[in-house]
């Protein structure tokens, strides 16, 4: 896509598009809606402009929309039986944008859900693995490989040569 007047390919006025769609975000649910309407009253530029600003917001990944569509209530009337309504939008972060925040702000910590469940995985190995043989044990830790089979070898003897749980307290023997 071509640039907008030395302005790169967006050009300030989408920027200001973008810009007041942030605004109109209900933070409650998270949507936003834009009337074209309101965004030409708003920025006091006409329908095809918005409308432009919009299409290059929506090429370089920064924006999306889906169509919305509502019943008519002249429905008995010839023609479509729907109106459409404002497009359902929402805000984007294209691949580029956001490896560079990224790189400028680092990687962000992992959230508290993602901390226990994978806390609960760890948990939920070592308890599988308190059950394991030594020989099994070398095989999954190994795993399909030629270390794998000799650490399987390994464990096999040593469970062979291994003293039965109890043997040595004294208090067992007969």
């Amino acid at each position: 896509m071509a640039t907008n007047e030395g302005n790169g390919p967006l050009g300030h006025f989408a920027i200001e598009v973008l810009d007041e769609t942030t605004r109109l975000i209900d933070l409650r649910t998270e949507r936003i809606d834009p009337p074209i309407d309101y965004l030409t009253e708003r920025l006091r530029r006409t329908r095809s402009a918005v409308h432009a600003a919009l299409k290059r917001l929506r090429a370089h990944g920064f924006l999306d929309w889906i169509r919305r569509f509502a019943p008519r209530e002249d429905a008995e009337t010839f023609g479509p039986h729907v109106r459409q309504i404002s497009n359902a939008c929402r805000l984007t972060l294209p691949r580029s944008a956001a490896e560079l925040v990224r790189r400028l702000l680092g990687r962000s910590p992992p959230s508290d859900d993602d901390v226990t469940r994978s806390r609960e995985e760890e948990e939920r190995v070592a308890a599988m693995l308190a059950t394991l043989s030594a020989e099994e044990l070398g095989q999954f830790r190994g795993g399909d490989t030629s270390l794998g089979r000799e650490l399987a070898r390994l464990g096999r003897a040593i469970d062979r040569d291994a003293i039965p749980p109890g043997s040595l307290n004294p208090a067992q023997r007969g």
